[in-house]
């Protein structure tokens, strides 16, 4: 019985050998092919640019350009009483249009306010690009300066996609402190939870090393986009120069009405502190 058993179990090793060898290599393709979906074609899917929500005569509009090519469009919210001005990149599905509520309430709060429109967004030229965003916050960084607001004085403010250029400005250049509202830790991570590949679109946890300001984290429990656990991640880089900030019951665009007053209350008290540091 043992030698008949063993003749069985020789005869059907090739087989077995075959299926896993064809499991491995559909595996191993659908890991290739997926990756190269990825890195090609995803900027198709990330930037999925909103219908125009402005016209040219939307107030204190204003245009900086981004390359001699690329004209971008802002607005800047100034008041006399301010110390800090947030430059504010918002979410892959808005633009200067959508976000004004968010623009007009920052502005309230007690801050001056410059948002702008990436390229390929509102009004602005071109299409947008990963690397053509970061150009976009460069530009918006330099046209304040250029305006005499001092670096120690700037405060990127990015919400979803927009964590990624204000994290990228706050690594490049001075500023005073970094906010993020409901930033993801990269865009594969976002699908798969953990680093599969030896690339990414914008890698924000490795970029979020280099940021040596203090930062506020704001995410919403409920996230049904951006997992919580992106913004825990996130949090834990710095974890001695980072408050974060969970709303209960938040979802992905809704953080500033579900908080109430939680998050303008820390903003205020994040700015605070700053300037009793500076």
């Amino acid at each position: 019985m043992g030698a008949e058993s063993g003749g069985a179990i020789a005869a059907i090793l090739p087989a077995i050998k075959t299926v896993l060898w064809r499991i491995f290599s559909f595996g191993a393709l659908l890991y290739v092919a997926v990756g190269a979906y990825g890195y090609f074609l995803a900027e198709r899917q990330i930037f999925p640019a909103p219908p125009v929500g402005y016209g040219v005569d939307e107030p204190n509009l204003l245009t900086f350009n981004a390359d001699p090519d690329v004209m971008l469009r802002a607005v800047h919210l100034t008041r006399p009483d301010a110390t800090y001005t947030l430059l504010l990149s918002h979410g892959n599905g808005s633009d200067l249009g959508s976000i004004r509520a968010n623009i007009n309430q920052l502005h309230q709060l007690g801050f001056n306010v410059f948002a702008y429109d990436y390229r390929g967004y509102g009004l602005s030229d071109g299409t947008p690009t990963e690397a053509g965003i970061y150009q976009d916050v460069e530009a918006a960084y330099r046209y304040l300066r250029e305006q005499g607001v001092a670096a120690d004085r700037i405060i990127p403010y990015g919400i979803s996609i927009g964590g990624a250029p204000s994290i990228h400005i706050a690594a490049t250049q001075p500023v005073a402190g970094l906010v993020l509202e409901a930033t993801f830790t990269s865009i594969f991570r976002v699908v798969t939870q953990v680093s599969l590949y030896p690339f990414d679109k914008f890698p924000n946890l490795q970029r979020l090393q280099e940021v040596s300001v203090p930062i506020v984290i704001f995410h919403g429990t409920r996230d049904e986009i951006i997992p919580f656990s992106h913004g825990q991640q996130l949090a834990q880089v710095h974890p001695q120069r980072t408050e974060f900030v969970a709303i209960a019951n938040g979802t992905h665009n809704d953080l500033p009405w579900v908080a109430g007053d939680t998050m303008a209350n820390t903003l205020i008290d994040f700015t605070q502190k700053l300037s009793k540091n500076n």
